[in-house]
């Protein structure tokens, strides 16, 4: 318990965690939609780990159903989705439940670099606006998806 007095940051993380994790409860048990289903379209075939994940890197160049994004090119983003449906199939709870984590671990790199710039209360407010904002952060991620959903 003493350790825990001395990193404050810590249980400040736990509590913002906890909150996070039940603002964005509701989202887990939404299933996949728009560009998702035209990657499980494109990879339903694919069975093995190697199909899904590492012959699909460049897969907005090579789609059948949804040609377009050829100027981009994301092998670490389809590596991630490829795994996804490798192990989770199309269970999206668990597809949604990677994303909060990994939406829980930017936070606490981000927190962790504002109480280094500036500690205090203000670094972990800024860490909950960032982790709790309220806007419809679909746009942005649906923009990286697929370029053309969002004309900027």
């Amino acid at each position: 318990m003493q350790k825990l007095q001395q990193h404050p940051h810590f249980l400040y993380f736990i509590l913002l965690a906890v909150l996070t994790t039940v603002v964005y409860w509701p989202s887990l048990f939404h299933a996949g939609r728009a560009d998702h289903i035209i990657y499980l379209a494109e990879t339903a075939q694919q069975t093995t780990w190697w199909q899904t994940t590492v012959t699909t890197f460049d897969l907005n160049r090579t789609s059948q159903y949804s040609p377009g994004d050829e100027k981009l090119f994301r092998p670490l983003f389809y590596f991630i989705i490829g795994n996804e449906r490798f192990f989770f199939g199309y269970n999206f709870f668990y597809w949604q439940l990677c994303a909060l984590l990994a939406h829980l671990l930017v936070v606490w790199q981000l927190s962790r670099l504002l109480t280094r710039i500036y500690p205090g209360f203000s670094a972990w407010l800024l860490a909950a606006f960032f982790s709790l904002m309220c806007m419809n952060v679909e746009m942005i991620t649906w923009h990286h998806i697929k370029q053309n959903n969002v004309k900027i």
